[in-house]
């Protein structure tokens, strides 16, 4: 039986967490109007019958609806918050489960054989053990446990109940809010970073890293634009994919939780310190990639969700300290082909970037960065897009 007084379960609920943006009454679109109820699909507002607007959020297709509207609600609001849509919600939830888990056996499968053929590639003995390593924890985190717990959630949707979909509304929201985010400076930071992967594709891997990458007696001869050069250069297809997916899922928290100016300003201070410190602790290894500037990223995340922690959802600080934890493991499980010093380096240059912009008094979200800051992060935007020229240019000369 669908409850009858309220259709919005946040709806005269108290929550200790009112400040935080995705709780603003005004934070999605009025509905349109003339249309009883609807929903958002493709950045378009769809006007349809109650029992069709149940079915399309019965289905999981792309482009998903994350926003409805019906004539209890003024505003457009996630599907959770609309009662008469529980079932619909549950059985959507139920097929993404169904997805994800086989997403996780894919990953299974292809960390599975990586991991068979690793010991077996013509590599130096300390590398292919270190790839075997790497294989496995991806085989772990990536797709064993993943599955395993995408599984639990999937038995758990046969007793999910309107209750329950009460108490995930403020997520809900959350992740609502987060998708209606634009994150320009993600793309751009990301397409600088495939332009140079394929000029390497075309000049060749090995020969880019040697002219570009951060080999150390190059830099104490003088050539102290490898400090740069080096974070727009991959060691190959997997390098660059995994960079990318991390440059999205944490540029893309970055962009909606502060602002875009603080993705380009920690990406290069962080990538400069990461740079640094393998500089001199790492001195006969030649290191590439992105992840320094990415572990910035976290460092960032890192202060931001101690420094806002009344504001933003339960869990996020836990998140970020479990994704801390797995990058070490993993830096320590493939020791020998991932540059560890370029990891804390670059962290240490998120948390500190985060220090001395975050206020500790303020709980806004997203961050109002000053003046100098938007200066600041102009001109890192300059530095990264000169860098990835650069960095092409030294490859195709």
């Amino acid at each position: 039986m669908e409850p009858q007084n309220t259709e919005n379960p946040l709806e005269g609920e108290s929550h200790p967490r009112a400040l935080s943006p995705w709780l603003r009454p005004d934070v999605f679109p009025e509905r349109p109007a003339g249309m009883e109820y609807g929903y958002l699909s493709g950045g378009k507002m769809i006007g349809c019958a109650r029992e069709e607007l149940f079915e399309k959020c019965k289905k999981d297709r792309i482009p998903r609806i994350h926003l409805v509207w019906t004539p209890a609600t003024p505003r457009l609001v996630p599907p959770g918050e609309v009662y008469y849509l529980f079932e619909a919600v549950r059985q959507n939830s139920r097929r993404r489960m169904v997805k994800r888990i086989g997403f996780n056996i894919i990953h299974l499968f292809l960390w599975g054989f990586l991991f068979y053929l690793a010991e077996s590639l013509p590599i130096d003995t300390s590398q292919a053990h270190s790839l075997s390593w790497l294989f496995l924890f991806n085989l772990v985190f990536l797709g064993a446990l993943p599955a395993y717990r995408n599984a639990q959630q999937f038995v758990l949707l046969r007793t999910y109940t309107p209750q329950n979909m009460v108490s995930d509304a403020f997520l809900n929201r959350y992740l609502t809010w987060l998708r209606t985010r634009k994150i320009t400076a993600t793309w751009i930071t990301g397409a600088c970073l495939l332009s140079v992967f394929l000029v390497q594709c075309i000049t060749g891997m090995e020969e880019s890293i040697y002219q570009a990458g951060l080999v150390k007696p190059e830099v104490w001869k003088g050539e102290v634009w490898r400090l740069l050069t080096y974070s727009m250069i991959h060691g190959g297809l997997l390098h660059i994919c995994f960079n990318t997916a991390g440059l999205v899922t944490l540029g893309w928290l970055m962009e909606a939780l502060a602002h875009r100016t603080y993705v380009y300003t920690v990406f290069v201070v962080s990538a400069l310190a990461g740079s640094v410190f393998s500089l001199f602790l790492y001195p006969n290894v030649i290191s590439v990639g992105a992840s320094g500037g990415l572990m910035g990223f976290v460092g960032f995340l890192a202060v931001l969700g101690r420094r806002r922690k009344s504001v933003m959802p339960r869990g996020f600080s836990q998140s970020i300290t479990l994704m801390i934890t797995l990058i070490a493991m993993m830096g320590l499980a493939a020791f020998a082909i991932i540059d560890n010093a370029a990891h804390v380096g670059g962290f240490l240059g998120g948390v500190f970037v985060g220090w001395i912009t975050i206020s500790r008094t303020g709980q806004t979200i997203p961050l109002k960065p000053s003046a100098f800051e938007i200066l600041l992060g102009n001109a890192a935007r300059a530095l990264i897009i000169l860098t990835a020229v650069i960095t092409a240019s030294l490859l195709l000369l």
